[in-house]
């Protein structure tokens, strides 16, 4: 059980349209995004979100 090794979910094309997507949203709710990074397993992001979007909003 030990050895199992993580799988790597978010690479090639699908990190790719990950990025897009993250990009279009954070587009259509007027959020800035200031740093982001898309990791084999997770995302970061650091986002400016306008007073009148809230975050569950926009994780939706």
């Amino acid at each position: 059980m030990g050895d199992e090794v993580p799988r790597s979910a978010l690479n090639g094309e699908v990190a790719l349209r990950l990025r897009d997507l993250i990009r279009d949203i954070c587009g259509a709710h007027d959020v800035s995004i200031l740093k982001g990074h898309v990791s084999k397993d997770h995302v970061h992001l650091l986002v400016s979100i306008p007073p009148q979007v809230t975050i569950s909003r926009l994780l939706q």
